[in-house]
C-alpha cells in the first residue's frame, strides 16, 4: 500500500513538473523555502520517499509512522500552496483543514478497500473513513460558509453552488450510507 501511495505523490510531483514552463529547471523549486510552500512540499517529500521505501523494505515499523507524519506535513503544504494563490476561493483559510480532511478521506477508504489490506485492517477501515467523513463535512461546511460571508465573485459562486450541492450527495451522503450499509448488512451483502 506503501509504494501506491508514493505512486500517487510521485505522479502528482511528475505531473507538477511536467505543468512548469521550464521542467529542467525544477530544481530551483528547492531554493526558496523561506518564502515558497511548492519549496516546502517538495522538501518534505524527500523524506517522505525515503522513510515510506525504509518501511517498505524493512516490513513496516518506525518508518511507517515517521512517513505517516511526513504525509500529513505534504498534505498540509499542499493545502497551503492553494490559500497562497491568487484566486479568491482558494484564499479562504478555511481551504487548508478542508484539504487535509479531503485527504484523510482518501486515505481511510484506500486503507478499507484495499483488496491486499488484512483483514483486521479493513475492518479498523470502517470507524476510520466514518470519522474522517465527519471531519471532512465540519471542513467543508466551514470553508462554504467562510466563503458565502466573504463574498466571492458572483462567477465563482455560481460555479461553487450547484458543485457544493453535487458534492454534499455524492462526496458525502452517498458514502457515509454505504458505509452504515456495510456495517449492517456487509456480512449477508459484502460489497457493500
Amino acid at each position: 500500500m506503501a509504494l501506491v501511495a508514493l505512486a500517487f505523490v510521485g505522479g502528482g510531483l511528475t505531473c507538477v513538473w511536467l505543468e512548469i514552463g521550464r521542467p529542467l529547471r525544477a530544481i530551483n523549486v528547492f531554493f526558496h523555502p523561506q518564502t515558497s510552500w511548492m519549496t516546502r512540499e517538495g522538501i518534505v517529500a524527500v523524506p517522505l520517499f525515503l522513510c515510506a521505501l525504509a518501511g517498505v523494505w524493512f516490513g513496516g515499523g518506525v518508518f511507517v509512522g515517521m512517513a505517516a507524519l511526513l504525509g500529513v506535513v505534504f498534505l498540509y503544504c499542499q493545502g497551503r500552496i492553494l490559500q497562497a494563490s491568487r484566486h479568491s476561493a482558494w484564499r479562504e483559510p478555511k481551504i487548508v483543514p478542508l484539504i487535509l480532511a479531503t485527504g484523510f478521506v482518501e486515505g481511510a477508504g484506500w486503507l478499507r478497500c484495499w483488496p491486499l489490506s488484512c483483514p483486521a485492517t479493513r475492518r479498523a477501515g470502517w470507524p476510520a473513513c466514518c470519522s474522517v467523513l465527519i471531519l471532512r463535512r465540519i471542513a467543508w461546511t466551514l470553508y462554504f460558509k467562510a466563503i458565502e460571508k466573504n463574498g466571492l465573485p458572483k462567477m465563482a459562486m455560481n460555479i461553487l453552488r450547484p458543485f457544493g450541492a453535487k458534492f454534499e450527495m455524492l462526496g458525502q451522503l452517498a458514502p457515509e450510507i454505504l458505509i452504515v450499509a456495510g456495517i449492517f448488512y456487509g456480512g449477508v451483502l459484502p460489497g457493500l
